[in-house]
């Protein structure tokens, strides 16, 4: 018998000594299937173990979404006019994706463990983005505003954030966002159906916070 533990290469030879030849050769692709799901275990293990590494990291520090607020500002106002009539469809028709993606890629960084600053910093980015396609100037601005009326990410994205966000964060430090989205809501024309709830969300915290502490 083999001592154990035995290594790939120990076992390796001895299956080697092995004289039935169906046998030996069941035992070697065994053998490497072994190797193979190890490989496949430990590769995943450590990329696992990297991401929830990166994400310690993340909540750790401060993200401000400044990028992502310049890649749509960019966006908006890149070429348009000049361009033939079937360009400018696919001009909108990609502009109105990027800007979605954009925007859905922010509350994936944001976790109820992230600090509160990073919170803010998303939700408050997501506000200006929302901000820029409703007071946007000129021919594309105005087509994305168009479709934003059908299918916009800003609403689900802002939900998103807020979920992440504690009673306590709130009270504490969202005055700013709530005013801030308020007057986008009030602005908004027909884009982003569905941001008087959240502003509604937002206030019911606050009353509650209120009548909490007039209890006390």
């Amino acid at each position: 018998m083999p001592p154990t533990p035995t290594s790939l290469k120990c076992m390796t030879r001895y299956i080697a000594l092995i004289d039935d030849v169906k046998v030996r050769d069941v035992l070697a692709i065994a053998v490497v299937r072994h190797r193979d799901i190890h490989d496949m275990v430990q590769t995943e293990y450590e990329r696992t173990a990297q991401e929830m590494q990166d994400q310690l990291n993340e909540d750790a520090s401060v993200l401000s979404f400044s990028k992502e607020h310049t890649k749509v500002q960019n966006i908006l106002y890149g070429e348009y006019d000049e361009l033939v009539h079937w360009k400018k469809q696919e001009t909108v028709h990609r502009a109105f994706g990027s800007i979605n993606e954009i925007i859905m890629a922010i509350p994936c960084h944001v976790r109820p463990r992230s600090n509160w600053k990073t919170k803010f910093n998303a939700f408050l980015t997501l506000i200006w983005i929302g901000r820029g396609i409703v007071d946007g100037i000129g021919s594309l601005p105005n087509e994305i505003r168009n479709q934003m009326a059908i299918d916009s990410k800003l609403v689900d994205a802002m939900e998103r954030v807020y979920a992440t966000m504690s009673e306590e964060e709130i009270l504490g430090d969202a005055l700013r966002l709530i005013e801030a989205l308020a007057d986008l809501e009030k602005d908004r024309g027909r884009c982003f159906a569905g941001l008087d709830k959240l502003v509604d969300m937002f206030k019911e915290v606050m009353r509650q916070g209120r009548t909490g502490e007039e209890r006390i």
